[in-house]
């Protein structure tokens, strides 16, 4: 790309020369109908994998200053927030729908970090967000505030793959962690309901699969699950947020697919963007102890719609879930009064988890289309300084 051009911006100004009038009137008119959020309001890398949030993801902090300084890029962005605040008592999700809402989010996020004028930014995230910043594009700007390389453009999703975030000091990236993961058991209520035994027998009778189930293992860690339904002759893809147990889930994959099958099922991505994969792609969606993390309810929605989109109808959801009575270390969690479902404390004093009751769970998958094939289990396990409770569910959508 030209020297002038670092960034290659200019993949902004072509997408938006057709497009931006009509995104504009749109926003102006208070209703998104039409394709363009990618590159009118785009994000932080790794929070999108298609090939659109790829192409349009932003890949430092400047370049993101770039974006907001260009002549024509940076007044356009500001219009549009501009024209996002001008619908008083009109929320963003009613504007943009429930999975623009939360990219909204997120780009705002970005550019009031770089953002030294104006406000627009700051303006659209008090008023649409209750002030809250996107924590995952926070979390992507954290490791990245000490480094100014240009990245420039992506010519595919491996190198995209390879620039997404990564906390070295997280245990979740851990080698030994994943490892450790990697050689426990299969889930025993996934193992019954391919197996058909128990309460899954007739299940499994009305469960209308193929040959080869598509399950896709959401949140896979080192790949117990995802290893052991191909082994049962599964279609099976395995998303994770973390570096280390995509490798470790590739590398165990490896020995029953082989290494290049392991290297394109398994990706990284993020629980609320699965937009690498069709709507009504699969037979079932394993969640076990992965929703949970959600850092915010917007976050929480977002993961549900992705889910519910990606399953068939008929299709399943195999869901694990810790409750909010959990104590680990004996002492209860606190609820973030400024969500529905968000507990803090679980195992360390700032830990964030949505954890709904088993009323309020069933009743958010009911909204998302999805109902109790079985009654949903509290299983409480004692640990050596309080308890843990876990809602095992499994749902269907109708």
């Amino acid at each position: 790309m030209a020297a002038r051009d670092p960034h290659d911006l200019t993949r902004f100004v072509a997408a938006q020369k057709d497009t931006y009038a009509t995104a504009l009137s749109e926003l102006t008119a208070g209703r998104k109908t039409s394709h363009w959020m990618w590159f009118v309001f785009p994000q932080v890398v790794g929070l999108g994998h298609s090939d659109m949030a790829v192409r349009y993801a932003i890949r430092s902090l400047a370049e993101a200053r770039a974006y907001l300084d260009h002549p024509l890029l940076g007044a356009r962005l500001r219009e549009c927030a501009a024209a996002i605040l001008s619908h008083p008592g009109v929320s963003a999700r009613q504007m943009l729908g429930p999975i623009d809402d939360v990219k909204l989010r997120s780009s705002m996020t970005l550019f009031e970090a770089v953002d030294t004028v104006g406000g627009q930014f700051s303006r659209v995230l008090d008023r649409y967000y209750d002030g809250v910043p996107d924590p995952l594009t926070l979390a992507v700007l954290a490791e990245r505030a000490d480094s100014e390389t240009d990245t420039g453009t992506t010519a595919g999703s491996d190198t995209a793959a390879a620039q997404l975030p990564t906390a070295p000091t997280s245990m979740w990236e851990r080698p030994e962690v994943a490892a450790r993961f990697a050689e426990r058991p299969p889930d025993h209520r996934l193992v019954k309901l391919f197996l058909g035994e128990d309460e899954y027998a007739p299940v499994k009778t009305a469960w209308n699969t193929g040959p080869k189930p598509r399950v896709l293992d959401l949140g896979c860690a080192g790949g117990r699950n995802t290893v052991w339904l191909a082994e049962q002759g599964a279609d099976v893809r395995a998303v994770d947020a973390s570096r280390a147990m995509v490798a470790e889930t590739r590398r165990r994959l490896a020995a029953v697919l082989g290494a290049r099958e392991a290297t394109w099922r398994v990706t990284r991505s993020y629980m609320h963007d699965l937009s690498e994969f069709g709507s009504d792609e699969f037979d079932l969606v394993v969640a076990l102890g992965v929703l949970q993390d959600a850092q915010s309810d917007a976050e929480w929605y977002q993961a549900l719609s992705e889910l519910a989109r990606s399953l068939h109808r008929g299709g399943l959801a195999l869901v694990a879930n810790f409750a909010p009575d959990s104590a680990p270390d004996g002492r209860p969690l606190t609820r973030d009064r400024e969500t529905q479902d968000v507990w803090v404390g679980f195992g360390s004093s700032d830990r964030r988890m949505t954890l709904p009751d088993l009323e309020r769970l069933d009743g958010h998958f009911l909204r998302h289309g999805l109902e109790p094939v079985l009654p949903t289990e509290r299983v409480r396990v004692e640990t050596a300084g309080g308890q843990r409770v876990t809602l095992n569910a499994l749902y269907k959508k109708t």
